[in-house]
């Protein structure tokens, strides 16, 4: 809300705000495609406020994560990067502060056993997103390499839900889902572990060292 206020403000004595691109994934409930076609979640509202608050008027553009990073080298000013690996701030300029946290967990059925490690996953076959990758937990966790391959990728949240609803899988890695979102008194969401998401450009865009000075010099007056 503070970067809100601090973006009318802006808007009002400034020249007309500059519009940049930012690519997002279907990644409920932080990114994700309304009915109308519009960009909307929980992440999206956060990273709009802050660009509103740094002079930008934000467009959303759904790729998938290989075209949209192809696409963030030459013509789309912005995505959003969580937990970044050293690789990635090799290849990115990322915001000093993240902008909003999220939250990494399972759905599970109610009769399914609670996890409360991360790793334990690994002993399991377990459902993700085809739009999730999760590479940035083989640095951040001591994972086996199995982690990664006993994934089975469903295109769509209602696929994955159903699997754990009918009990085919026993996880499905996820970021937050809220009950609404579960859509079945029978599915529960454990959380896991709260990793930050910073703001990202690519080094190679020729504006990016100007674009992210400017989200910066944002977050910190915001911050004091």
């Amino acid at each position: 809300m503070k970067y809100l206020f601090y973006s009318l403000w802006l808007l009002g004595f400034n020249a007309p705000a500059e519009t940049v691109r930012f690519f997002y994934s279907e990644l409920p409930p932080y990114e994700y495609t309304t009915a109308d076609g519009g960009a909307d979640g929980i992440g999206i509202r956060e990273i709009s406020a802050v660009l509103m608050a740094a002079g930008f008027t934000p467009t959303y553009e759904l790729y998938s994560i290989q075209r949209g990073l192809a696409a963030l080298q030459t013509d789309i000013e912005f995505t959003a990067v969580v937990a970044p690996s050293l690789a990635l701030r090799a290849e990115f300029e990322l915001s000093t502060k993240p902008v909003y946290q999220i939250k990494l967990g399972v759905v599970r059925h109610k009769n399914t056993a609670k996890l409360t490690q991360l790793s334990s996953l690994q002993q399991h076959n377990y459902v993700s997103l085809a739009a999730t990758s999760f590479g940035y937990l083989s640095d951040s966790e001591q994972l086996a390499a199995s982690f990664f391959t006993n994934q089975y990728k469903v295109d769509s949240l209602d696929d994955a839900l159903r699997l754990i609803y009918h009990q085919r899988y026993r996880y499905f890695l996820s970021y937050f889902l809220s009950e609404q979102e579960l859509k079945s008194p029978f599915l529960i969401f454990d959380e896991l572990k709260t990793l930050p998401v910073y703001l990202a450009t690519a080094k190679r865009h020729p504006n990016a060292g100007v674009l992210m000075q400017r989200v910066n010099q944002t977050m910190l007056q915001n911050s004091n």
